[in-house]
């Protein structure tokens, strides 16, 4: 037993000895206090300065010492607080980076360079969601129609049964119910002039809510079923549906008339801007010139409120892969610019400019069919939606920076 001992003992020793007595090619300090590493990144300016959409917003980042970016090992690394944003073009003077999926007002962003030993830091930097599902409805709501008023705030129809329960819902506050009604279905719903709530069940009859009152009862009956309107700048309501003309109602009597000749066209939204009521449809007249589905326009009489022949503003069948879904509700900016929802999963949001280019809102980025969108008074836009999963319908709120909208003439 002795001997094992100082056998292993014994052996121990050599192996130590060997070890110790072997060569040592490595650095002698892990650290080397004399390395002071690249220059310091240094951040001069960022565009846009005040705001960028996550996800979405190419931000310019200009300033010094960056990396090069021509290799992987010479790559900039770009933070929002803790989150990678994604790197788009990189030099040594400027960076091209999209923000994660975050959001907030004091965000600060850092750039590490390679061999940098401190970061580039600029604070204070604000990032916005593209898209908030609002928190003041339940996954069973079933918001038929929404509208917003001059003070930004929300009323919705939610169907129960036979019965549409109407609420409020002021900026960051939950929904309070205000008025009930025995119709099951709301086509279409807008804020008319002192704040009075219009909306069309789909039947002859236009239904209102005074401003402070919690009942709703028919305020006009049209001479045929009507599902969308849309208040002028005098307050007069062009008001249609599907394939039963389209109709006027005077703001100084409320009397009814028959305007232009539109009993081929199966509408589907109405807005009014500039002199004109514009209106998404499905034709099926026999005029040659007019596409089967798009957006026209007719310009309103000065003098008896009548309306022109349509105009074809967009034919649907040139939108590409939208042309495979159907058209729905439209609204416009402040430049003419229009937007088009439809029941696009992927895509429910086409955007047309004036010269007639379209492309989609925020490609890939909002995954939910549209049922109707209204434009707030500021940049927001939004959109109802309805889905079979119950985690994505809701009504969303869509920050728009780009454009202005047009005015909602009936709540000015």
């Amino acid at each position: 037993m002795i001997f094992r001992i100082i056998s292993k003992s014994a052996l121990l020793v050599f192996l130590l000895f060997s070890l110790y007595s072997c060569s040592y090619e490595g650095p002698n300090e892990i650290f080397d206090p004399n390395d002071t590493g690249s220059e310091t990144p240094v951040i001069t300016s960022i565009e846009p300065s005040d705001l960028a959409l996550a996800r979405y917003t190419q931000v310019k980042i200009t300033g010094q010492n960056f990396a090069s970016g021509l290799d992987s090992n010479s790559r900039n690394l770009v933070y929002f607080n803790n989150e990678k944003g994604t790197v788009v073009s990189e030099s040594a003077t400027e960076i091209i980076v999209i923000p994660p999926d975050i959001s907030g007002e004091s965000i600060t962003i850092k750039i590490s360079v390679p061999g940098a030993l401190t970061f580039a830091e600029y604070e204070n930097y604000r990032v916005e969601l593209i898209s908030n599902k609002s928190d003041a409805f339940l996954p069973i709501d079933l918001v038929q129609a929404i509208a917003v008023d001059s003070d930004e705030n929300l009323y919705a129809g939610i169907r129960n049964g036979n019965t549409m329960y109407f609420y409020v819902v002021e900026p960051g506050k939950d929904k309070i119910e205000f008025a009930t009604a025995r119709i099951p279905v709301i086509e279409d719903m807008k804020i008319g002039p002192n704040k009075d709530i219009y909306f069309v069940p789909g039947n002859r009859d236009l239904y209102k809510i005074p401003s402070g009152s919690n009942e709703a009862a028919a305020f006009i009956r049209l001479p045929k079923n009507v599902k969308y309107f849309d208040f002028d700048q005098n307050k007069n309501i062009y008001i249609g549906g599907s394939k039963t003309g389209m109709f006027r109602i005077a703001t100084t009597d409320s009397s009814v008339t028959e305007v232009g000749s539109f009993t081929d066209f199966d509408l589907k939204s109405i807005r009014v801007f500039d002199g004109y009521v514009y209106y998404s449809a499905n034709y099926s007249g026999t005029v040659g010139t007019y596409p089967l589905t798009g957006v026209w326009k007719s310009k309103i009489s000065e003098t008896d409120g009548s309306l022109s022949d349509p105009e074809v503003v967009f034919d649907w069948s040139t939108s590409g892969s939208y042309s495979l879904s159907k058209i729905g509700t439209i609204t416009l900016a402040m430049d003419g610019t229009l937007f088009i929802g439809c029941d696009s999963e992927e895509n429910p949001i086409l955007v047309v400019n004036a010269s007639g280019n379209s492309t989609p809102l925020y490609s890939g980025l909002l995954f939910t069919k549209t049922v109707q969108f209204v434009w707030g008074n500021t940049n927001t836009i939004y959109h109802n939606v309805v889905n079979s999963d119950e985690d994505i319908t809701g009504v969303y709120e869509i920050l728009v920076t780009d454009w202005e909208s047009a005015p909602y003439y009936g709540r000015e």
